[in-house]
C-alpha cells in the first residue's frame, strides 16, 4: 500500500477544507428592503429571495407592516403581502441561509401574530420598524440599513432620502447594494406584478406631521380621520425672547406632535414642550397639529415680532383625550400568502468565481507536487 507524501497529503487536506468553508459559508441569497416615497402615505418593506429550498427562485415573497384600523398608535396590526406595492429606492444584501432563516421565521412569526401598530413608538413600531426588526433578525445589525430617523421616528421618507446619498448600484459601508433607479416603475417588487391602483394605508411621520401643520384636511384624507381646527390667537415677543409651545393632555408616545413656526424654519415634531427663536420683526402665521387615535387636530396661531411692547409668548394647545378610531385598512388581502415562509435546511450554497480560482489553483498545486514524490 502507498502512502501519499506528506506534502501531498497536507495540500489535498487544504483544498478539502477551502471547499468545505465555501460551501458552508458562501452567500446565496438576498434580503431587500424598500421605500415607497409617496408623500403622507409612504412606506418601508421587505423581500425575500431565496435560491434553494421549497421557494427557490420565488420573487413574491414581499412583506409589510401596516395599520389594521384607522388607530395608528396602539391600534392592531397586520402583515400584507406587498408584491403589488410600488417602490423608488432599495437596498440589497447577500445573505447566508442561516441570516435567511432568521427573516423568514421572523417573518412567519409576526404574520400568524401580528404585533400592535404604533406610528412613533418602538415596540411595536411602524413598518420602518418592522423592517428595522427583520434586518436584525437576519443578523445585517443596527447600522445595516441607512438613516431612517426623523426627530426619532422611524420613517420611510428619511430612509429613502438616505438611500438617495448612493449612485445606483452604489455599496454602503454595510455591503448593501442601493438601486436608485426602479428599473421596472408600472411593477411592484417581484418585477410582474402592476402596481396596484388601490394600496394598504401605511404612512411616513416625516410628511404627515409637516402636512398636518399645512393643509389638515390633507392629513385628514390620508389618515381617514376627522379633522378639526382650534385657534389659539395672537401672541407677541421680540427677537430674544422667542415663543414657547406646549401640548397639554397629550404625550409624544401617543401622537404625532407637530409645530410649524410659519418663518420658514424647519417643521419641529415628536414632543410635547418647543421653544423657537424668530429673528425677524414680523407678523408670522403658526401651527401646532397633533394627530392621535381617534383625531387629526390643527392649532393655527399669530405671533407678532416686534421691537419692544408686551411679551405674550406662552402658546398652549389643549388636546381632548381621543376616543380610538375602529375600521379596517383593506388592500393587498387576495390572493393570501401562506402564513408560513418555509426555513431551508441542508441548502448547499452556490460556488463564487473566487471560491473555484483557489480551488484550481490547490488542484494544480496537488498534481505538482504528486508527480514530484
Amino acid at each position: 500500500m502507498h502512502r501519499l507524501p506528506r506534502t501531498v497529503s497536507s495540500a489535498l487536506t487544504l483544498v478539502l477544507a477551502v471547499a468545505t468553508f465555501s460551501f458552508g459559508a458562501a452567500a446565496q441569497h438576498q434580503i431587500c428592503f424598500y421605500a415607497d416615497n409617496s408623500g403622507a402615505v409612504g412606506h418601508g418593506f421587505v423581500q425575500l429571495l431565496p435560491t434553494a429550498g421549497p421557494q427557490a427562485g420565488q420573487m413574491d415573497l414581499v412583506f409589510g407592516k401596516y395599520p389594521a384600523s384607522y388607530d395608528l398608535f396602539g391600534g392592531p396590526g397586520v402583515i400584507k403581502w406587498d408584491k403589488g406595492r410600488r417602490w423608488d429606492k432599495r437596498i440589497c444584501f447577500d445573505v447566508t441561509t442561516s441570516q435567511y432563516n432568521g427573516a423568514a421565521q421572523k417573518i412567519s412569526s409576526k404574520q400568524g401574530s401580528p404585533p400592535p401598530y404604533h406610528l412613533v413608538s418602538n415596540p411595536p413600531g411602524n413598518c420602518v420598524d418592522w423592517m428595522t426588526a427583520v434586518a436584525t433578525a437576519a443578523g445585517l445589525g443596527p447600522g445595516a440599513l441607512p438613516n431612517k430617523f426623523w426627530f426619532g421616528i422611524a420613517d420611510p421618507e428619511t430612509f429613502h432620502d438616505s438611500l438617495c446619498a448612493f449612485p445606483n448600484g452604489g455599496v454602503t459601508p454595510s455591503g448593501g447594494v442601493v438601486t436608485t433607479i426602479n428599473p421596472n416603475p408600472t411593477f411592484g417588487a417581484d418585477g410582474v406584478t402592476p402596481i396596484a391602483a388601490s394600496t394598504p394605508r401605511s404612512f411616513g411621520g416625516r410628511v404627515l406631521a409637516i402636512t398636518a401643520t399645512t393643509s389638515p384636511s390633507s392629513a385628514g384624507s390620508a389618515t381617514g380621520l376627522p379633522v378639526s381646527t382650534t385657534p389659539l390667537g395672537g401672541f407677541t415677543t421680540d427677537t430674544t425672547a422667542g415663543v414657547a409651545v406646549q401640548a397639554t393632555n397629550t404625550a409624544a408616545a401617543q401622537a404625532l406632535i407637530s409645530v410649524n413656526w410659519g418663518d420658514g424654519s424647519d417643521v419641529e415634531a415628536n414632543a410635547t414642550t418647543f421653544a423657537h427663536l424668530y429673528t425677524t420683526e414680523a407678523t408670522f402665521q403658526g401651527a401646532v397639529a397633533v394627530i392621535d387615535s381617534g383625531n387629526v387636530r390643527h392649532y393655527p396661531f399669530q405671533v407678532d415680532v416686534v421691537n419692544g411692547g408686551p411679551i405674550s409668548n406662552n402658546i398652549v394647545a389643549f388636546v381632548p383625550t381621543p376616543t380610538p378610531a375602529g375600521g379596517t385598512n383593506p388592500g393587498f388581502e387576495n390572493p393570501p400568502i401562506a402564513a408560513t415562509i418555509p426555513t431551508i435546511g441542508g441548502a448547499v450554497p452556490a460556488m463564487t468565481t473566487t471560491t473555484w480560482s483557489i480551488l484550481v489553483g490547490m488542484l494544480l498545486l496537488f498534481g505538482w507536487l504528486f508527480h514530484r514524490r
